[in-house]
């Protein structure tokens, strides 16, 4: 895999590219099905798995790499972990992002 960046050379802008690792796989859904709060916007937020992996209030969310998922319509959901266990994510959507932390573990398959 490569990645892009731009660097000044000389009189103009020159795009350069490096390889970097690959990106590792999308995480277990099911470890961040749960309830998560966040206290800047005083909401909940809550995950759970179904048969298509994991969803987000309801929307799907798409994995993309390790802990990170994409749902449409919110931006890319970026899980943490303490240890082994669920912490929190943030969303993270342009210039934005808020934290929602862990509150409990929601087991509900459909």
């Amino acid at each position: 895999m490569a990645m892009s960046d731009w660097e000044q050379n000389g009189g103009g802008l020159q795009e350069m590219w490096s390889r970097v690792a690959a990106a590792a796989p999308a995480s277990d859904p099911t470890s961040w099905a749960g309830t998560y709060a966040s206290d800047e916007l005083a909401a909940e937020y809550r995950t759970e798995t179904a048969a298509a992996g994991l969803t987000a209030d309801p929307s799907p969310l798409t994995p993309l790499f390790g802990d990170v998922f994409l749902g449409p319509g919110i931006g890319a959901l970026i899980f943490e972990r303490v240890g082994s266990e669920a912490a929190s994510f943030r969303i993270r959507g342009g210039l934005s992002q808020v934290v929602f932390r862990w509150r409990e573990a929601f087991s509900f398959n459909r």
